[in-house]
Protein backbone atom coordinates (compact mmCIF):
# COMPACT_ATOMS: atom_id res chain seq x y z
CA UNK A 1 0.00 0.00 0.00
CA UNK A 2 1.28 3.70 -0.80
CA UNK A 3 2.08 6.18 1.36
CA UNK A 4 -0.88 8.54 2.45
CA UNK A 5 -1.13 11.84 0.86
CA UNK A 6 -1.32 14.49 3.02
CA UNK A 7 -4.04 16.68 2.92
CA UNK A 8 -3.69 20.17 3.52
CA UNK A 9 -6.22 23.34 3.33
CA UNK A 10 -4.98 26.81 3.61
CA UNK A 11 -7.84 29.11 5.32
CA UNK A 12 -7.60 33.42 3.57
CA UNK A 13 -9.17 35.98 5.28
CA UNK A 14 -10.35 36.28 1.68
CA UNK A 15 -8.33 34.30 -0.98
CA UNK A 16 -8.07 37.37 -3.83
CA UNK A 17 -5.90 36.83 -5.90
CA UNK A 18 -4.91 40.78 -5.64
CA UNK A 19 -3.89 40.53 -2.40
CA UNK A 20 -0.30 40.48 -2.41
CA UNK A 21 0.07 38.13 0.69
CA UNK A 22 -2.50 35.60 -0.50
CA UNK A 23 -0.75 35.12 -3.71
CA UNK A 24 2.35 35.34 -2.28
CA UNK A 25 2.32 33.40 0.44
CA UNK A 26 -0.37 30.93 -0.14
CA UNK A 27 -1.95 30.45 -4.18
CA UNK A 28 1.68 30.43 -5.85
CA UNK A 29 3.00 27.63 -3.16
CA UNK A 30 -0.85 25.69 -3.59
CA UNK A 31 -0.30 25.86 -7.29
CA UNK A 32 3.26 24.93 -7.47
CA UNK A 33 3.69 21.98 -4.62
CA UNK A 34 0.14 20.47 -6.46
CA UNK A 35 2.39 20.58 -9.78
CA UNK A 36 5.04 18.90 -7.84
CA UNK A 37 3.08 15.63 -7.14
CA UNK A 38 5.28 14.96 -4.36
CA UNK A 39 2.85 13.54 -1.91
CA UNK A 40 0.95 16.60 -0.71
CA UNK A 41 -2.59 18.02 -1.41
CA UNK A 42 -3.25 21.74 -1.02
CA UNK A 43 -6.66 23.74 -1.58
CA UNK A 44 -7.62 26.56 0.01
CA UNK A 45 -9.64 25.62 3.08
CA UNK A 46 -13.53 24.49 2.96
CA UNK A 47 -15.20 24.47 6.12
CA UNK A 48 -17.71 21.88 4.31
CA UNK A 49 -14.21 19.54 4.17
CA UNK A 50 -12.76 20.21 7.20
CA UNK A 51 -12.26 16.53 8.21
CA UNK A 52 -10.61 15.45 5.43
CA UNK A 53 -7.99 17.56 5.98
CA UNK A 54 -4.36 16.85 8.06
CA UNK A 55 -3.05 20.24 8.67
CA UNK A 56 -4.49 23.46 8.33
CA UNK A 57 -3.18 27.10 7.46
CA UNK A 58 -4.52 30.34 8.48
CA UNK A 59 -3.02 32.80 7.13
CA UNK A 60 -2.90 35.98 8.50
CA UNK A 61 -6.30 35.45 9.74
CA UNK A 62 -7.64 35.35 13.07
CA UNK A 63 -11.14 36.26 13.77
CA UNK A 64 -13.31 34.62 16.53
CA UNK A 65 -14.54 32.10 14.04
CA UNK A 66 -11.40 31.12 12.74
CA UNK A 67 -10.51 30.55 16.35
CA UNK A 68 -13.73 28.19 16.84
CA UNK A 69 -12.59 26.64 13.69
CA UNK A 70 -8.94 26.14 14.95
CA UNK A 71 -10.25 24.48 18.07
CA UNK A 72 -12.74 22.13 16.62
CA UNK A 73 -9.65 20.89 14.24
CA UNK A 74 -7.33 20.28 17.35
CA UNK A 75 -9.77 18.51 19.08
CA UNK A 76 -10.19 16.22 16.29
CA UNK A 77 -5.86 15.74 16.07
CA UNK A 78 -5.88 17.56 12.88
CA UNK A 79 -2.79 20.15 12.89
CA UNK A 80 -2.90 23.60 13.02
CA UNK A 81 -0.41 25.96 11.38
CA UNK A 82 -0.67 29.95 11.22
CA UNK A 83 1.22 32.05 8.81
CA UNK A 84 1.89 35.98 9.07
CA UNK A 85 3.79 38.60 7.34
CA UNK A 86 3.28 41.58 9.72
CA UNK A 87 3.67 42.94 12.99
CA UNK A 88 -0.07 43.10 13.96
CA UNK A 89 0.61 43.27 17.85
CA UNK A 90 0.42 46.96 17.05
CA UNK A 91 -3.54 46.52 15.57
CA UNK A 92 -5.38 47.31 19.03
CA UNK A 93 -6.16 45.55 22.06
CA UNK A 94 -8.94 42.98 20.71
CA UNK A 95 -6.67 42.34 17.70
CA UNK A 96 -4.05 41.07 19.86
CA UNK A 97 -6.28 39.58 22.39
CA UNK A 98 -7.66 37.48 19.18
CA UNK A 99 -3.91 36.70 17.90
CA UNK A 100 -2.79 35.67 21.12
CA UNK A 101 -5.54 32.96 20.99
CA UNK A 102 -4.67 31.75 17.95
CA UNK A 103 -0.63 31.98 18.50
CA UNK A 104 -1.44 29.86 21.74
CA UNK A 105 -3.80 27.07 19.69
CA UNK A 106 -1.04 26.83 16.70
CA UNK A 107 0.99 23.80 16.69
CA UNK A 108 3.58 25.74 14.42
CA UNK A 109 3.99 29.36 13.64
CA UNK A 110 5.49 30.20 10.12
CA UNK A 111 6.67 34.09 10.07
CA UNK A 112 8.28 35.91 7.05
CA UNK A 113 10.86 37.51 8.02
CA UNK A 114 13.84 37.27 11.11
CA UNK A 115 12.94 40.46 12.31
CA UNK A 116 9.06 39.35 12.64
CA UNK A 117 10.46 36.03 14.89
CA UNK A 118 11.89 38.45 16.91
CA UNK A 119 9.38 40.16 18.10
CA UNK A 120 6.90 36.99 18.68
CA UNK A 121 9.86 35.66 20.92
CA UNK A 122 9.56 38.93 22.57
CA UNK A 123 6.12 38.18 23.27
CA UNK A 124 6.78 35.12 24.97
CA UNK A 125 6.35 32.92 21.64
CA UNK A 126 8.07 29.44 22.00
CA UNK A 127 11.33 29.89 19.87
CA UNK A 128 10.70 26.43 19.17
CA UNK A 129 7.01 26.87 17.90
CA UNK A 130 8.89 29.21 15.28
CA UNK A 131 9.56 29.09 11.29
CA UNK A 132 10.95 31.79 9.52
CA UNK A 133 9.55 31.01 5.70
CA UNK A 134 10.54 34.19 3.35
CA UNK A 135 8.53 35.34 0.73
CA UNK A 136 9.25 33.85 -2.96
CA UNK A 137 9.20 35.82 -6.09
CA UNK A 138 5.84 36.63 -6.90
CA UNK A 139 4.89 34.82 -10.10
CA UNK A 140 1.10 34.30 -10.30
CA UNK A 141 -0.44 33.65 -13.37
CA UNK A 142 -4.00 34.12 -13.67
CA UNK A 143 -6.28 32.07 -15.53
CA UNK A 144 -6.91 33.50 -19.32
CA UNK A 145 -10.52 32.15 -19.40
CA UNK A 146 -11.30 34.11 -15.97
CA UNK A 147 -10.31 37.30 -16.61
CA UNK A 148 -10.53 37.47 -20.22
CA UNK A 149 -12.96 41.00 -20.40
CA UNK A 150 -10.34 42.62 -17.23
CA UNK A 151 -7.31 41.72 -19.56
CA UNK A 152 -8.83 43.50 -22.94
CA UNK A 153 -9.90 46.15 -20.42
CA UNK A 154 -6.13 46.20 -18.54
CA UNK A 155 -4.80 46.28 -22.02
CA UNK A 156 -6.36 49.69 -23.30
CA UNK A 157 -5.81 51.12 -19.55
CA UNK A 158 -1.99 50.21 -20.03
CA UNK A 159 -1.78 51.79 -23.94
CA UNK A 160 -3.23 54.85 -22.33
CA UNK A 161 -0.88 55.48 -19.84
CA UNK A 162 2.39 54.39 -21.94
CA UNK A 163 0.68 57.13 -24.31
CA UNK A 164 1.13 59.60 -21.23
CA UNK A 165 4.42 58.12 -20.28
CA UNK A 166 5.85 58.25 -23.91
CA UNK A 167 4.78 62.02 -23.84
CA UNK A 168 7.30 62.73 -21.57
CA UNK A 169 9.83 61.88 -23.70
CA UNK A 170 12.15 60.45 -21.26
CA UNK A 171 13.96 56.76 -21.75
CA UNK A 172 13.66 54.34 -19.62
CA UNK A 173 16.66 55.40 -16.96
CA UNK A 174 14.87 58.34 -16.34
CA UNK A 175 11.56 56.60 -15.68
CA UNK A 176 11.22 56.37 -11.52
CA UNK A 177 8.25 54.38 -10.20
CA UNK A 178 6.87 53.59 -6.53
CA UNK A 179 4.55 50.96 -5.88
CA UNK A 180 1.91 49.65 -3.37
CA UNK A 181 -0.15 50.00 -0.94
CA UNK A 182 -1.54 53.72 -0.53
CA UNK A 183 -1.77 52.66 3.11
CA UNK A 184 -0.91 49.53 5.34
CA UNK A 185 -2.22 48.34 8.24
CA UNK A 186 -1.19 51.13 10.54
CA UNK A 187 -1.21 55.15 8.96
CA UNK A 188 2.65 55.58 9.09
CA UNK A 189 2.95 53.43 6.17
CA UNK A 190 2.51 53.15 2.50
CA UNK A 191 2.31 56.22 -0.33
CA UNK A 192 2.97 58.98 2.63
CA UNK A 193 6.75 58.07 2.60
CA UNK A 194 7.57 59.70 -0.78
CA UNK A 195 6.43 62.69 0.76
CA UNK A 196 10.02 63.05 2.12
CA UNK A 197 11.97 62.48 -1.56
CA UNK A 198 9.99 65.99 -2.89
CA UNK A 199 12.69 68.13 -2.52
CA UNK A 200 15.51 65.74 -3.73
CA UNK A 201 13.50 64.76 -6.43
CA UNK A 202 12.97 68.28 -7.34
CA UNK A 203 16.50 69.48 -7.15
CA UNK A 204 17.16 66.23 -9.80
CA UNK A 205 14.77 66.93 -12.24
CA UNK A 206 16.38 70.65 -12.70
CA UNK A 207 19.32 69.10 -13.86
CA UNK A 208 18.31 65.26 -15.36
CA UNK A 209 14.70 65.25 -16.45
CA UNK A 210 12.96 62.44 -14.21
CA UNK A 211 9.60 61.36 -14.10
CA UNK A 212 7.63 59.44 -11.40
CA UNK A 213 4.88 56.72 -11.52
CA UNK A 214 2.95 55.81 -8.91
CA UNK A 215 1.34 52.22 -9.12
CA UNK A 216 -0.97 51.85 -6.47
CA UNK A 217 -4.64 51.88 -5.26
CA UNK A 218 -5.69 55.56 -4.68
CA UNK A 219 -6.07 57.83 -7.03
CA UNK A 220 -7.39 60.01 -4.82
CA UNK A 221 -4.69 60.28 -2.12
CA UNK A 222 -1.79 60.19 -5.24
CA UNK A 223 -3.56 63.59 -5.67
CA UNK A 224 -3.62 64.72 -2.09
CA UNK A 225 0.04 64.03 -2.25
CA UNK A 226 1.81 65.05 -5.50
CA UNK A 227 -1.00 68.03 -6.98
CA UNK A 228 1.74 70.31 -5.55
CA UNK A 229 4.88 68.69 -7.56
CA UNK A 230 6.58 70.06 -10.44
CA UNK A 231 8.27 67.07 -11.66
CA UNK A 232 6.03 65.27 -14.06
CA UNK A 233 3.98 62.86 -11.41
CA UNK A 234 2.00 60.03 -13.30
CA UNK A 235 -0.59 57.46 -11.40
CA UNK A 236 -2.06 54.05 -12.43
CA UNK A 237 -4.24 51.72 -10.54
CA UNK A 238 -2.82 48.90 -10.12
CA UNK A 239 -3.68 45.50 -11.61
CA UNK A 240 -2.68 41.93 -11.57
CA UNK A 241 -2.83 41.84 -15.06
CA UNK A 242 -0.40 44.63 -15.68
CA UNK A 243 1.61 45.06 -12.77
CA UNK A 244 4.49 43.84 -14.97
CA UNK A 245 4.40 45.86 -17.79
CA UNK A 246 4.15 48.94 -16.22
CA UNK A 247 7.32 47.96 -13.75
CA UNK A 248 9.65 47.06 -16.84
CA UNK A 249 8.55 50.19 -18.33
CA UNK A 250 11.33 52.29 -16.19
CA UNK A 251 14.47 52.27 -14.70
CA UNK A 252 14.32 52.88 -11.16
CA UNK A 253 12.29 51.61 -8.41
CA UNK A 254 11.96 53.88 -5.05
CA UNK A 255 11.29 52.13 -1.50
CA UNK A 256 11.28 54.65 0.94
CA UNK A 257 10.87 53.84 4.36
CA UNK A 258 9.97 55.26 7.57
CA UNK A 259 11.83 52.84 9.61
CA UNK A 260 9.18 51.70 13.07
CA UNK A 261 7.47 48.74 14.82
CA UNK A 262 5.36 48.27 11.65
CA UNK A 263 8.09 48.28 8.79
CA UNK A 264 11.32 46.85 10.46
CA UNK A 265 9.52 43.49 9.83
CA UNK A 266 8.98 43.79 6.39
CA UNK A 267 9.83 41.25 3.71
CA UNK A 268 11.76 42.02 0.88
CA UNK A 269 9.46 41.23 -1.68
CA UNK A 270 9.46 44.89 -3.15
CA UNK A 271 13.23 44.44 -3.86
CA UNK A 272 12.39 41.32 -5.42
CA UNK A 273 9.61 42.46 -7.73
CA UNK A 274 11.64 45.47 -8.53
CA UNK A 275 15.07 43.48 -9.63
CA UNK A 276 13.02 40.64 -11.61
CA UNK A 277 10.81 43.37 -13.21
CA UNK A 278 14.57 45.00 -14.61
CA UNK A 279 14.53 47.65 -12.38
CA UNK A 280 17.67 49.29 -10.30
CA UNK A 281 16.41 50.15 -6.89
CA UNK A 282 16.86 52.74 -4.56
CA UNK A 283 15.68 52.08 -0.68
CA UNK A 284 15.69 53.20 2.82
CA UNK A 285 17.27 50.05 4.52
CA UNK A 286 15.02 47.35 6.61
CA UNK A 287 17.01 44.56 7.85
CA UNK A 288 15.32 42.11 5.27
CA UNK A 289 16.69 44.36 2.17
CA UNK A 290 20.72 44.15 3.62
CA UNK A 291 21.04 40.63 1.46
CA UNK A 292 21.24 43.20 -1.75
CA UNK A 293 23.38 45.94 -0.10
CA UNK A 294 25.76 44.80 -3.11
CA UNK A 295 23.39 45.91 -5.94
CA UNK A 296 21.01 48.32 -4.36
CA UNK A 297 21.42 51.73 -3.31
CA UNK A 298 20.32 51.86 1.10
CA UNK A 299 20.06 55.18 2.59
CA UNK A 300 22.18 57.15 0.30
CA UNK A 301 19.12 58.54 -1.90
CA UNK A 302 21.08 61.08 -3.77
CA UNK A 303 24.33 59.06 -5.00
CA UNK A 304 21.89 56.26 -6.10
CA UNK A 305 19.21 58.30 -7.65
CA UNK A 306 22.07 59.59 -9.75
CA UNK A 307 24.09 57.03 -10.21
CA UNK A 308 21.51 55.20 -12.11
CA UNK A 309 20.33 58.07 -13.65
CA UNK A 310 23.38 58.68 -15.80
CA UNK A 311 25.28 54.78 -15.37
CA UNK A 312 23.34 52.58 -17.21
CA UNK A 313 26.52 49.59 -17.15
CA UNK A 314 26.14 50.08 -13.73
CA UNK A 315 22.56 49.98 -13.42
CA UNK A 316 22.85 46.57 -15.66
CA UNK A 317 25.36 44.92 -13.34
CA UNK A 318 23.72 45.78 -10.33
CA UNK A 319 20.01 44.40 -11.63
CA UNK A 320 22.46 40.78 -13.00
CA UNK A 321 23.68 40.40 -9.21
CA UNK A 322 20.38 40.95 -7.61
CA UNK A 323 19.00 38.01 -10.34
CA UNK A 324 21.63 35.93 -9.08
CA UNK A 325 21.22 36.52 -5.18
CA UNK A 326 17.02 36.00 -6.10
CA UNK A 327 17.70 32.96 -8.37
CA UNK A 328 19.30 31.55 -5.88
CA UNK A 329 17.54 31.61 -2.59
CA UNK A 330 13.83 32.86 -3.67
CA UNK A 331 13.00 31.00 -6.52
CA UNK A 332 9.95 28.98 -5.90
CA UNK A 333 11.41 25.87 -6.15
CA UNK A 334 13.58 26.69 -3.27
CA UNK A 335 10.87 28.15 -1.17
CA UNK A 336 7.89 25.46 -1.77
CA UNK A 337 10.89 22.90 -0.57
CA UNK A 338 10.59 24.89 2.73
CA UNK A 339 6.99 25.11 3.63
CA UNK A 340 7.05 20.82 2.77
CA UNK A 341 9.64 20.91 5.28
CA UNK A 342 7.45 22.74 7.62
CA UNK A 343 4.86 20.77 7.23
CA UNK A 344 6.53 17.84 8.91
CA UNK A 345 7.41 19.36 11.57
CA UNK A 346 4.53 18.84 14.26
Amino acid sequence: MGKKNINIGWRFANPDAKIASVRIRGLNIIDYINKSNNGFNLEIFDVRRLSIYDIVIFSKTYTSNDIDIALKLKKNGQVVFFDICDNHFLLGAERVKLLNQMLSISDRIIVSTDALKEVMVTMNIPETKISVIPDAIDNYNPSKSLFSLTRLVGRIKLSLFFKKLDSTSLKKERRIIWFGNHEGSVSDSGMAHLSKLKDLLTNINEEIPISLTVLSNSRSKFQSIFSTWSIPCLYYEWNILTQEAVLSSHGIAIIPVNLNDFTIVKTNNRVLTSIINGLNVVADEIPSYREFNRCIFLNDWEKGLRTYLTDSQRGREDNRQGREIIEKNYNLNKISNEWIRTFSIR
